[in-house]
């Protein structure tokens, strides 16, 4: 696990940073819902380490980079991990660009991408497209609440030889442009 000088979330449940926060270093969060937004419930120059644990927004729009910098989310590889809606419903586009995420690459591979956790209470649209870069994925849509779906908008693709995409959770997932 990565060294964090700042914030460690653990537990199942969801945690919510909003307003001014100084917080130093970074944040990983081993559980559960982190709900925060760079720059207002987390210092912009935080990096986000997601492992068994997912990322929601306050103000309903999540668009960070994926990376170890400032402003970044990191994803553990061989971890579950991914995004969740809570009381708004949440837009997520990793990068801001709506490009592919390449499942297996070094900042992208989770065990399974999830897509709102237990306790996310609204609807989720992933932007991005997946790549799968030749293998089995799973997606996990955990919430089972009504209006809490989760949708993948953007294009699921092999990459380079036959792959398939397994959906896990109770939850519903829409596939509108796979």
């Amino acid at each position: 696990l990565p060294s964090v000088a700042g914030l460690v979330k653990t537990g199942p449940y969801a945690l919510t940073i909003a307003g001014g926060n100084t917080c130093p270093g970074g944040v990983l969060a081993l559980g559960g819902i982190l709900q925060a937004d760079f720059g207002v419930g987390l210092p912009a120059a935080t990096n986000v380490t997601l492992g068994n644990a997912t990322l929601s927004s306050v103000s309903g729009s999540l668009n960070a980079p994926l990376g170890a910098g400032a402003g970044q989310v990191t994803i553990l590889p061989g971890l579950p991990a991914g995004f969740s809606a809570v009381d708004v419903p949440l837009s997520v586009d990793v990068g801001g660009a709506g490009a592919a995420l390449s499942w297996g690459a070094a900042e992208f591979n989770p065990s399974a991408l999830v897509l709102n956790e237990t306790g996310a209470n609204t609807n989720l649209t992933l932007v991005n497209g997946l790549s799968l870069n030749g293998a089995t994925r799973t997606v996990n849509v955990n919430a089972s609440a009504a209006g809490a779906a989760a949708e993948i908008a953007g294009v699921i693709a092999n990459g380079s030889a036959a792959a398939g995409l397994v959906k896990g959770g109770a939850g519903t997932l829409r596939l509108s442009a796979a």
